[in-house]
């Protein structure tokens, strides 16, 4: 996967004054992780009294992760990369500030 060859903080750093809307969730998302995280302990500490019960609280917290990488890979691929699927948004400017690699 693409999110295992960058680090998500530098990538962040170095792309968010050139495709902001973009980004922004992820922005956010970098600064809601630790609360999530605290969410979950909190969560499995309190209900997930059984080791059946603690792996199903890991299992949901790896699927949500995973999701969120599947979202942000497909991000990257679209709009850095440059392989917009057809009928998804396109920014009006996208032409002008796409870069070729």
């Amino acid at each position: 996967m693409l999110y295992q060859n960058f680090n998500l903080k530098s990538l962040l750093d170095l792309r968010s004054n050139f495709y902001t809307y973009i980004f922004a969730y992820f922005k956010k998302r970098v600064d809601q992780a630790t609360d999530d995280a605290d969410f979950v302990l909190d969560y499995a500490i309190k209900h997930a009294k059984t080791r059946e019960e603690q792996e199903a609280v890991c299992s949901a917290l790896k699927f949500k992760t995973d999701v969120l990488w599947v979202m942000q890979d497909a991000l990257y691929h679209a709009y850095i990369n440059g392989h917009v699927p057809p009928g998804a948004f396109l920014p009006e400017d996208f032409n002008d500030r796409y870069i070729e690699n």
